[in-house]
């Protein structure tokens, strides 16, 4: 008899979606600092580009709350 594991939901960034803020609000939000920068880009106007780091993410969606331009998803 087989077992499946289940597959914990975490967060998603579309990347095409999100303005690079450097202070998102969803990456302050996140009761345990899941999202983090993962590049920096420009000199006077920063864009950063953000990922999820999927062994911390518990998939509780507090950042999607947060996120205005709808770039962040639960998978």
């Amino acid at each position: 008899m087989e077992t499946k594991r289940k597959v914990k939901p975490v967060a998603k960034i579309l990347n095409e979606r999100c303005d690079g803020n450097p202070w998102c609000p969803s990456m302050r939000v996140c009761p345990i600092g899941a999202i983090k920068v993962k590049e920096s880009r420009g000199l006077i106007m920063k864009k950063v580009v953000l990922e999820v780091d999927k062994t911390k993410c518990t998939g509780c969606g507090k950042c999607l709350n947060y996120c205005a331009h709808r770039a962040i998803t639960i998978n």
